[in-house]
């Protein structure tokens, strides 16, 4: 079978719009090349889309007698039958966890703060995902006559204010200040948890300032020992002032029903813990966290009623859209039914579908098009074959017999094409064609003769 001319090539077949010319060799190389640009694009896509979620994550709390650390084992409990590990790190309190945040060597995801204690301008790269307790501002003194009910009254005394690094000490330093107290007119201590209980029921100190939920050992310590708790008069004033703080009230009786401890309802100040998390956290790991959060710290409390957190208040970072999403839905709809890693699963799947979708259902209602633009596409080539062996037996009629050849040849490949019954009538006309083109070059040959035998 005589090579096609070079002078059809698929650039001339492409610039010419004669797209229905093409072989099916031209074809194979031109979707080659196709595929070739499309891979880029495609593995863009790829790369866009959400990967799956860690299989390890951690969570930066505070002391192993604070409440933050005991938050961290809850969470990582409940987490671990997800197929999620948790890791609970210790650390000195919500300054140490806020730096280990914005540390991208030794990563941390998650950690606890007090709020107060800094503000979204410091730390752009953070996002908060709940406020999940109150954490008063305790101030324990031994049992007197006449307790303590102003920080004032402080002035001259041994106050032990939280180990450095601690949210604790930050809070405690910037009251006291507010009230004109510091290193020149009270002794400060840096130290806090039970040290400063173990300190001020051994003398050494008259007051110790602990920031801590009421759930903390640390706290229940305190209470189950009879400590004086200071009544803030001012609390009012405080929580006007300083917009970090809130008045809550411990109920009489709260510490311990049976003595009744306190005696009394007392006003305190509270901060909040809230939930942080670095803003490129995994938004699968940050719906389980806070689902897992909103079973820990649901129940009611001294300072709190039932489900009142976690809620969105007191947040000092930009809430993350996660966050923002819980609170208005709730966990995303597979994860409510579905195992975590299955929901998942799923989730990852039709946020790759859709734009694989996307390419393939309008590739799927252009397959039938293609094939019988195939099939249109190889008559017509036979159809320039025909015109081609007359323009060439008319340039020169000494290549009659390898035409005629070439046009029974054609005949015969007819026999082998795969047509729809739609193709018939084309095969048909091609068929007559054949016989015309026979006929045109009989004529051609004869009108040739005289001249050829000159």
């Amino acid at each position: 079978m005589e090579k096609v001319n070079k002078s059809s090539s698929v650039w001339r077949k492409l610039t010419s719009r004669n797209f229905v010319l093409l072989t099916n060799t031209e074809l194979r190389w031109l979707l080659l090349f196709a595929a070739v640009l499309l891979l880029p694009i495609f593995w863009l896509l790829f790369r866009a889309i959400e990967p799956p979620p860690p299989k390890i994550v951690k969570i930066s709390t505070g002391g192993s007698s604070g409440a933050y650390f005991q938050f961290g084992k809850a969470y990582a409990a409940r987490m671990a039958k997800h197929g999620v590990t948790l890791e609970v790190l210790e650390s000195s309190g919500s300054i140490e966890n806020l730096k280990r945040l914005g540390d991208d060597q030794n990563r941390i995801d998650f950690a606890f703060v007090q709020s107060g204690i800094s503000d979204a301008e410091s730390s752009p790269n953070i996002n908060s995902l709940a406020s999940v307790e109150y954490e008063p501002v305790w101030v324990f003194t031994r049992p007197s006559a006449k307790p303590a009910r102003r920080l004032a009254e402080l002035a001259g005394k041994t106050v032990t204010v939280g180990v450095p690094g601690s949210g604790n000490r930050v809070a405690a330093l910037e009251l006291l200040k507010a009230n004109g107290l510091d290193e020149n007119k009270a002794t400060l201590i840096d130290i806090g948890g039970t040290n400063a209980l173990a300190s001020l029921q051994q003398g050494k100190a008259d007051a110790a300032i602990i920031v801590a939920a009421a759930s903390a050992p640390v706290v229940r310590q305190a209470l189950d020992s009879g400590l004086a708790i200071m009544d803030f008069d001012q609390a009012d004033a405080y929580a006007r002032r300083f917009g970090w703080l809130s008045k809550v009230i411990l109920p009489k009786g709260a510490g311990n029903l049976i003595n009744n401890y306190p005696d009394r309802d007392l006003q305190l100040l509270a901060t909040s813990a809230n939930l942080i998390a670095r803003s490129d956290v995994h938004p699968a790991v940050a719906f389980l966290l806070l689902d897992i959060a909103s079973e820990v710290h649901s129940r009611s409390g001294p300072l709190h009623m039932l489900k009142e957190f976690p809620n969105e208040r007191n947040l000092d970072y930009e809430q993350s859209d996660e966050s923002k999403r819980f609170f208005k839905t709730g966990r995303p709809f597979l994860q409510r039914y579905l195992p975590f890693w299955l929901a998942n699963l799923i989730e990852r799947l039709l946020v790759s579908a859709v734009p694989i979708l996307a390419v393939l259902i309008p590739a799927f209602k252009l397959i039938p098009a293609f094939f019988d633009w195939r099939e249109h596409s190889s008559i017509l080539q036979l159809y320039e074959e025909v015109d081609r062996q007359q323009t060439l037996v008319k340039k020169d009629p000494n290549r009659y017999s390898s035409a005629i050849a070439r046009l029974d040849e054609i005949e015969l490949s007819l026999q082998d094409l795969d047509l729809g019954a739609s193709k018939y009538i084309d095969v048909y006309n091609l068929r007559s064609h054949l016989d015309l083109a026979r006929a045109r070059l009989n004529e051609l040959a004869t009108s040739a003769k005289p001249s050829n035998a000159v």
